[in-house]
């Protein structure tokens, strides 16, 4: 999957504003939904508070989501 994220993240031009926010925004969410994490920005994954290593596995996937918008 790594190779396809990083295929997919080359595609992507970066954010500069009004001019590209629609095609940068749809390529995004196509490439998050696709390395199925797309649940950690529209909120239907939380963080469970009672379990130390979905706690973890939340925060690691929560940094793959940013570094993936931030590309």
């Amino acid at each position: 999957m790594a190779f396809c994220r990083n295929l997919l993240s080359a595609l992507i031009e970066k954010l500069m504003g009004v001019d590209n926010y629609g095609t940068w925004r749809l390529r995004v969410k196509n490439l998050l939904m696709l390395n199925d994490l797309w649940s950690y920005v529209d909120g239907t994954t939380i963080r469970d508070l009672a379990n130390a290593k979905l706690q973890a596995e939340f925060d690691a996937k929560s940094r793959i989501t940013l570094s993936l918008i931030n590309l």
